[in-house]
């Protein structure tokens, strides 16, 4: 429609931006912080295995059933006061995402709109972490729900590759 035309350029914006705040948040962390986060969710799990609890209704919850795609970004919101809010589902998949940073010492990431670098020293941990970005996207339902939030109806986009998540993790030159 010719009134909703800059809506492509918005859509590709904060993917865009999406992606590099992912990336911040992997690379750049606060590492006292996710070491005590990561302490947290596991007792919290640990807990909840024993006691069989679990919880049914958390946004963070639904929001990955609906797009299928763990937003790290959830981190920053996960505390001592309200960690019992989000399910098993949820803390597993930051606690896998937590200990994989906490691999590597947190490092400057330098981003200018939709342009990101780093010390060459950081750029395969960088460029790692980019394509799990990428790859989790291709795997996700994304495209469907921005496409649905567009159109106001649902939508159904068929798999393009069935492989192409791994091939995107294995890519040497995803950057390009």
């Amino acid at each position: 429609k010719d009134f909703s035309v800059s809506l492509a350029a918005h859509i590709t914006h904060s993917v865009d931006s999406y992606v590099l705040r992912s990336l911040v948040r992997y690379c750049n962390y606060d590492k006292p912080k996710m070491i005590k986060l990561a302490k947290l969710i596991q007792v919290t799990l640990m807990e909840r295995n024993l006691n069989m609890h679990q919880v049914t209704n958390c946004i963070a919850k639904q929001n990955l059933e609906r797009v299928n795609l763990f937003d790290i970004s959830i981190v920053d919101k996960i505390n001592e006061d309200n960690i019992k809010l989000y399910s098993s589902e949820v803390l597993r998949l930051a606690a896998v995402d937590i200990n994989q940073m906490l691999m590597n010492d947190p490092f400057d990431v330098v981003v200018v709109h939709d342009s990101f670098g780093c010390s060459p020293v950081n750029m395969n941990l960088l460029r790692g972490w980019y394509n799990e970005i990428l790859a989790r996207m291709s795997n996700s339902n994304l495209l469907e729900f921005i496409i649905e939030q567009l159109l106001n109806e649902p939508t159904k986009i068929g798999v393009f590759q069935e492989d192409l998540s791994e091939e995107i993790r294995n890519n040497s030159y995803a950057i390009n």
